[in-house]
Formats: structure tokens, C-alpha cells, sequence
């Protein structure tokens, strides 16, 4: 204890205690707290990706049920088993260009003979080309028979024909387990982009995305458009791409970016699809309300920092 000039009693320890009990709770309502709080913002990117990842299968499926709708047509099947028929011919035309008229942003749909003749198509210039030839004929078979009466999705690529990325899929034709022929679609694939563009939450104003093809370690797309349908050559992704080899389907990844960041990305596998969506955002943003909590705390354990000092004070110089 010190008198000051004036006379008053000034408790040093009692000042110093009260300062370290501060310190202590400070660190403590933190430690507890933050630890919740950074397991919700983990939570609420793995919503926003799961969010996403539902809309992107949900938007794929839709595509491959228009596909299959278009299958099991009678008209085309019907052409199918008598194709010298004019009038099954004109029917099938017809039928397959107005199912592809009511789609709206498909590239193209059409009919083959099981050897990869074309003989519908969305352009009727189209009809009586040959698609596939000898062993990619061969495995354009095996492949369609393999996915059991479903729709065979090979995927995106880059069409020859619009040089735009598309998805490709193809449906069997089938009668007492015979395949008559197939029908093909190609989909524009710019509408996973406005998918993967659309923010689901407010939140966060820097997340970027990347849905990638695991089996080619390509980028489908990217929200750096330049990296699309490239090579993946990034190492956190590339990490990302290993743990989910490694059986890993969904996780977390916390790196330091080469502009020295910390980022915050969290990854998805969509299943029997072999892609991945990750999504990634500066770890200060995710965190942001942690640091928020912080600042609040520390505020607060100042104020009752002074109110007792200054209670102390006074009661002592009673």
C-alpha cells in the first residue's frame, strides 16, 4: 500500500491482482468460447459447401432424367427396329426435334444405331454420321452397357462443335436385354457455373471455388476462369486431391497462400461422379467473428478491470 500526494491509500497488489484475474478470465472465456465459435464457422462452410454440392448433383440428375425421358420413347424406338421406314423416320425426326426445342441450353440430342450411326438428331443436317469407329466404338459399348439400364455420364469436355465446355451423356435403347441403339446428349455445362457463382450466404465476400475431375486431376471449373478444363498443378489442391484418394470424401484445409494468407478451404467428393467441389476463403473472413469475440471480450475485462479498481479506491479511502 502507498499513500498518494493527496493522502489517498493506493492498494499496488490489490491493483496487480485484480489486472492478472483479468488477464486469466480474459484467456479463459476465449480459449472455451473461440473454440465453439471456429467450430461454427467450420460448420457453416461445410453447409454453404454441402449447400452447393446438393444443387450440383440435383442439377445433373435433372439433365440425366430429360436424357433417359428421351430414351424411352416410342417413336424412337420404333424407328429403331425398322429403319427403312420413311414414315418412322420423318416421326423419330420430328419427336427429336421438338424434345430438344423444349430443353433449353442442351448443346444438341440424337439417336444412334448401336453402331454409332446417327440417325435423329436436334440438326437435322446431322443424321448419317458415323460418331465412333473400332475400339472407341467398342468402349462407347461397354461403357453405356456397364452403367445397367442408367444414364451413362462421361462427364465435361470441350465440344469439338462449339468449342464450349459441355457434359456429355449417353442412354441404351434396350429390348429383352438386347441394346437396339442409344441416345446422346451434350448439356452446356455454364449452368454448374451459375451454380458455383451463386453466393449461398453473405458471409463470405472472398470465397472461390474449384470443382475438379479427380480422374484426369483437371479443373472442370474454377472461379479463376484461366484454370479451367487446365491441369491442376496447385498444392493445396492437389493435397486435397490426395486425401480424398486416400479415402478421405470430405475434409478441411488451412495453408498459407503465396501471398502469405492463411486460407480456409473445405472439399466434397461427388460421389460416383469423380469430381470434387472445394470451396476456399481467406481464413480471416471465416474467422471473423471469432476476432469480433475477441476484441468484445478484451472490452469488457478492461471495464471491469476499472470499475473495481476505482470501487477499491474508494472504499478503502472511506
Amino acid at each position: 500500500m502507498i499513500k498518494n500526494k493527496n493522502g489517498h491509500r493506493v492498494y499496488i497488489p490489490g491493483i496487480l491482482i485484480t489486472a492478472g484475474c483479468m488477464v486469466v478470465l480474459y484467456f479463459v472465456f476465449v480459449s472455451i468460447v473461440s473454440a465453439q465459435m471456429k467450430y461454427n464457422a467450420r460448420d457453416n462452410m461445410n453447409i454453404l459447401l454441402n449447400a452447393k454440392t446438393e444443387l450440383l448433383n440435383q442439377y445433373i440428375e435433372d439433365s440425366e432424367k430429360k436424357l433417359a425421358a428421351f430414351g424411352s420413347s416410342g417413336e424412337l424406338k420404333a424407328f429403331l427396329k425398322n429403319q427403312n421406314d420413311e414414315g418412322l423416320r420423318e416421326a423419330a425426326q420430328e419427336f427429336t426435334e421438338n424434345y430438344y426445342s423444349a430443353l433449353g441450353n442442351w448443346e444438341g440430342i440424337y439417336l444412334d444405331t448401336w453402331d454409332a450411326e446417327v440417325i435423329t438428331h436436334s440438326n437435322p443436317e446431322v443424321p448419317g454420321m458415323i460418331m465412333r469407329e473400332g475400339n472407341s466404338l467398342k468402349a462407347l459399348q461397354e461403357s453405356i452397357l456397364s452403367a445397367k439400364g442408367e444414364v451413362y455420364n462421361i462427364g465435361t469436355l470441350v465440344s469439338p462443335t462449339t468449342n464450349r465446355i459441355v457434359m456429355a451423356m449417353y442412354y441404351p435403347i434396350m429390348e429383352e436385354g438386347k441394346a437396339l441403339g442409344f441416345v446422346g446428349g451434350a448439356i452446356f455445362a455454364n449452368g454448374l457455373v451459375d451454380i458455383l457463382d451463386t453466393s449461398l450466404s453473405d458471409k463470405y465476400n472472398n470465397e472461390t471455388y474449384s470443382l475438379i475431375n479427380l480422374n484426369t486431376n483437371v479443373y472442370i471449373f474454377d472461379s479463376n476462369e484461366k484454370l479451367n478444363n487446365t491441369e491442376i498443378n496447385s498444392e493445396p489442391v492437389l493435397d486435397m486431391v490426395d486425401s480424398i484418394n486416400e479415402g478421405s470424401d470430405t475434409g478441411i484445409n488451412v495453408y498459407t497462400g503465396e501471398d502469405g494468407e492463411e486460407y480456409f478451404s473445405v472439399y466434397k467428393l461427388l460421389e460416383d461422379r469423380g469430381w470434387a467441389l472445394v470451396l476456399t476463403d481467406v481464413s480471416s473472413e471465416v474467422y471473423s467473428n471469432i476476432y469480433q469475440y475477441h476484441f468484445i471480450v478484451g472490452i469488457v475485462c478492461m471495464l471491469l478491470f476499472l470499475v473495481i479498481t476505482v470501487s477499491s479506491f474508494f472504499v478503502k479511502n472511506k
